[in-house]
């Protein structure tokens, strides 16, 4: 410790000193935090499990979160120190290089790209909740209503604990600061007056990743600016805003946004350190790769990959003596404090993510080259190239599209020769535009490799993070086009090969993948409160059950069936008290293998008439089928 200060007093370059000190500052600062909540805290929190099993009661999730949290702290404690000790060998020299890019017009670009994106995306935001979603919201952020007459005429709400937002991963799709953020959000609104408790406020809960995409929107605008200049930035912008994956998932509540916005992230600031070297830039590189494993996990095939490629070229070039060995430091230990950043926020999440990567079923299948087609399609125009449900009528895929026009094959080639071309020049360009370029598609291939190689299936949305690559490549190929021609011929190049983008996005603004208020709307006239001519605070007369949905979200007096005696019961009562009985479903393959019973009960029964069908998006379990119970004098005999 006493040599660290020496150094820190005896340091020739007055720069390279108050380097040093703010280093020393900053970790040691972190490192007395630290300290302070060991102290305090560590030793209830290691045995906070223990206590509560010497009670009789039963460990809940913030047990086992608060001592893998605390043990993360013991190991990032012992790296700090070990940082600070060591630092006078790793802080290398102060670099006060500036970086030079073109002159860009930033406020119009921006002011543009931002109002064509939030035009397309505001529409989404009050959608009903899908899948996940709805999940996501009921568990981790939102809450849920229970609701058992048996035990109490009213239903009572159930919100998440604080450790449940922070720790539960039952189903590995806790986006942890995505899960902070919506409830934050979600609170804030109740505050306001704008949402009552219990209410589901959709735009509240997806707040979080709108602004996340468009912050994305401003990253890579300026990247593209500064690589390309202003004709770049007007393609990588529009393109973006315009972009079907990236319209869904920053109106989605779900983390994908905040993570696309890590990638962008990573990529403006590594684009800073290969041309300045400096510690700001690689810290700024470090704080990108946290924000993206943070928000998404499954991320780590394309951190791998990518950080790889970046720590391959640095080695590369100081091995020809093209930098310092400070250049090799820098980024290494930029993606260590990452690392620290990550274990500590992370750990407590990923022993419920594996043991759900053995269990869940989703996850295990095979991996074939149709998959790459699909791909295709939603690195184009966000949705999937195949028509896996030619069945519904509103599915949108690419294949469909262009059947029904086949002219409308120039703008898909168009579109797919930008991305490739301009991909082709970041790769010529060099330095970050190279890496990208690289990193990305490798980033894909890779990931598809072991996931087949596992026997699993690698989701469609688990690879979103090459969004930005291709709307770089988009902006690379449009100032190329500018540069070779006239104005006039880059605008046209533009607006035909984004015409696939344009046409999806104003399907996409009023499409969601799955409506599952849509049911409760066609029974109650409203979601909860606002019943229309009904008393929220009392049950209404029409009954109202479902399996195998998440619909009952947003109606507090739903019955939540899980087997055919439950069904019977409500039936008996609606009959008995002359009253209606609805019943919803969706997840129709889920529903056949776990209650077959009770779906035959409701489709094959002549008990019960279908009047009702909401469509989802891209497969057939996100389609709600509802039914229901015909009067007793409409039912037709029996055959003795």
């Amino acid at each position: 410790m006493k040599q660290l200060f020496t150094h820190l007093q005896d340091s020739a370059d007055p720069a390279r000193r108050r380097l040093a000190w703010r280093f020393v500052i900053g970790l040691g600062s972190i490192a007395l935090g630290l300290v302070v909540f060991l102290f305090l805290a560590g030793e209830s929190w290691m045995h906070d499990g223990a206590k509560l099993a010497a009670k009789g009661l039963k460990p809940r999730i913030e047990s086992t979160g608060k001592l893998l949290f605390v043990r993360a702290a013991v190991v990032n404690l012992g790296l700090l120190i070990a940082l600070l000790l060591t630092s006078r060998w790793w802080i290398g020299p102060a670099i006060q290089q500036e970086t030079s890019s073109p002159k860009v017009r930033w406020g119009w670009i921006l002011l543009i790209a931002l109002a064509i994106a939030t035009a397309a995306r505001l529409p989404r935001m009050t959608l009903g909740f899908y899948n996940d979603e709805a999940h996501n919201y009921a568990r981790l952020y939102g809450g849920l209503w229970e609701f058992a007459p048996e035990k109490a005429p009213l239903p009572k709400f159930d919100e998440p604990r604080w450790g449940e937002t922070f720790w539960l991963n039952n189903v590995g799709n806790n986006s942890q600061p995505f899960s902070v953020a919506a409830r934050l959000s979600l609170a804030a609104s109740q505050k306001l007056g704008l949402a009552s408790q219990g209410e589901i406020v959709e735009w509240a809960a997806r707040l979080p990743a709108l602004v996340a995409g468009l912050l994305t929107i401003v990253l890579l605008t300026i990247l593209a600016a500064r690589t390309g200049g202003n004709v770049a930035a007007w393609g990588t912008s529009l393109a973006l805003a315009l972009h079907g994956w990236h319209i869904r998932y920053s109106t989605e509540a779900r983390g994908y946004s905040l993570m696309i916005l890590g990638v962008a992230v990573i990529f403006l600031f590594l684009h800073s350190a290969l041309q300045t070297g400096r510690w700001r830039d690689w810290l700024g590189f470090g704080g990108g790769v946290f924000l993206c494993l943070w928000a998404f996990m499954g991320a780590a095939y394309f951190i791998a990959v990518f950080c790889g490629l970046v720590m391959l070229r640095q080695v590369v070039l100081w091995k020809k003596g093209a930098h310092g060995i400070d250049q090799v430091i820098r980024p290494t230990l930029a993606g260590l404090l990452a690392a620290m950043l990550c274990v500590q926020m992370l750990l407590p999440l990923i022993p419920q993510l594996l043991e759900m990567l053995q269990r869940n079923d989703s996850i295990h299948g095979n991996m074939n080259w149709l998959w790459w087609r699909d791909i295709l399609g939603f690195l184009t125009t966000g949705v999937r190239w195949l028509d896996a449900v030619p069945n519904n009528p509103i599915n949108l895929s690419v294949a469909r599209w262009l059947g029904a026009h086949p002219w409308q094959w120039v703008g898909m080639v168009a579109l797919i020769g930008m991305i490739v071309t301009g991909t082709v020049l970041m790769i010529r360009r060099g330095s970050a535009l190279r890496l990208i370029g690289i990193g990305s598609p490798l980033a894909i291939t890779f990931a598809w490799g072991m996931m087949a190689r596992k026997g699993l299936f690698l989701h469609y949305w688990y690879i979103v993070y090459a969004l930005p690559w291709v709307v770089l490549a988009f902006g690379a190929a449009l100032a190329k086009t500018a540069k070779q021609g006239r104005c006039w011929i880059a605008v046209l190049v533009g607006i035909v090969s984004l015409w696939p983008c344009g046409t999806f996005a104003v399907h996409l603004a009023h499409t969601g993948r799955q409506d599952e208020r849509a049911a409760v709307m066609a029974v109650r006239g409203a979601p909860f409160p606002h019943y229309a001519g009904a008393d929220a605070k009392k049950e209404p007369s029409t009954l109202f059950a479902a399996f195998w949905t998440n619909a009952t979200l947003y109606d507090p007096f739903a019955y939540k069936l899980e087997a055919v005696a439950d069904l019977e019961a409500l039936m008996k009562e609606a009959r008995s008290q002359k009253r209606d009985l609805y019943v919803c479903y969706a997840h129709e393959v889920l529903a056949r293998s776990n209650s077959p019973e009770l779906l035959d009960r409701v489709i094959k029964s002549p008990d019960f008439e279908h009047v009702g069908t909401f469509y989802g998006q891209e497969e057939a379990q996100f389609t709600e089928q509802l039914y229901r119970l015909k009067p007793e004098a409409a039912i037709p005999p029996r055959a003795p």
